[in-house]
C-alpha cells in the first residue's frame, strides 16, 4: 500500500484540551500556552509522507498553534487504524 500522495489536514478545537487535572487545563487555555480566546484552532497540514517499513510512517507537515506554524515531523503507525505520535 502506498501512500506517497496521501494528504491529511486535521483542525482541532483548542479549547477542547482535557488533561484530567482542571487546573492544567485552564493554565493550558491561557496565554501562556493555546490561548484558546484568541486562538480558537490548532492545525496540522501534511506536506509528505515517508515510509519507514511496511507499517510504519514518517509524516511531514506544518503545526500551526497560535498564528505561529512551525515544520514536524510525527511518527504513524498503519495497522487496521493509523495512528500518529507527536515528537
Amino acid at each position: 500500500m502506498t501512500f506517497s500522495k496521501a494528504r491529511v489536514k486535521v483542525n482541532i478545537d483548542a479549547g477542547s484540551i482535557f488533561t484530567n487535572e482542571e487546573n492544567r487545563d485552564t493554565h493550558l487555555k491561557s496565554t501562556d500556552f493555546f490561548d484558546v480566546e484568541n486562538h480558537k484552532e490548532i492545525i496540522f497540514e501534511s506536506k509528505s509522507i515517508r515510509k519507514v517499513d511496511d507499517k510504519r510512517y514518517k509524516l511531514t507537515g506544518d503545526l500551526l498553534i497560535k498564528g505561529i506554524s512551525n515544520e514536524v515531523v510525527l511518527d504513524a503507525d498503519f495497522g487496521e487504524l493509523i495512528q500518529i505520535h507527536g515528537q
